[in-house]
């Protein structure tokens, strides 16, 4: 009677066990491969989804201050021109019922205020003792920006400071007012409240 064949374990040969660690490692290369491709096309497509929107947000930052810009121009000029019309520079008080009651129906504004060509503030919104109000030209943190408004010609935007007048940190927008001549009369000005500021 013939013994039990031995019939050879094809799974433990030295030669298959290399070719399926082989194939291992290879699919473990494609799956991590495919993986960082991936990762990479996703991170590309936030970027880009990304960047589109931020292009998009600045677009709309950017109308909406020229927008607004625009409007104090059209408001300060107007306003500058009337003043100016009614002979404030010489006589303040013919302007209070005006600015103050420009001041009250713009929201957000710390004040309107009219100075000479030489800085000096002749009448500021809701502010009756005019023996108080500064020179912007000699002031540091008003000066630059006083200046620039009429070397330059336009509306100029200056830097945030205390107005101890109006007891507020404001931003100033500052704009040249001229006569029929063309030639700079006075320079008519607004200051944004800025909330949560602090003198000290």
């Amino acid at each position: 009677m013939a013994g039990p064949i031995d019939i050879p374990n094809t799974l433990t040969m030295p030669g298959d066990s290399r070719a399926l660690r082989g194939l291992f490692i290879v699919f473990t290369f494609l799956m991590v491969g495919a993986y960082l491709a991936a990762l990479l096309q996703n991170w590309r497509n936030a970027y880009n989804d990304t960047q589109t929107s931020l292009t998009h947000i600045n677009s709309m930052l950017v109308q909406g201050v020229h927008s607004t810009m625009k409007s104090h121009e059209l408001v300060l000029l107007g306003l500058g021109g009337e003043l100016v019309a009614r002979g404030v520079l010489q006589q303040p008080e013919k302007g209070r019922q005006l600015i103050d009651r420009m001041k009250a129906i713009a929201p957000g504004i710390a004040g309107f205020g009219l100075a000479r060509p030489d800085g000096q503030l002749v009448l500021v919104s809701n502010v009756t003792d005019s023996a108080s109000l500064p020179n912007l030209a000699r002031m540091p943190e008003t000066r630059d920006s006083f200046l620039q408004s009429i070397a330059q010609n336009r509306i100029q935007l200056g830097r945030p400071y205390f107005m101890k007048t109006l007891g507020h940190w404001v931003s100033p927008i500052r704009i040249p007012i001229h006569d029929a001549s063309e030639k700079v009369v006075a320079v008519m000005t607004a200051g944004h409240v800025i909330e949560h500021g602090s003198a000290s």
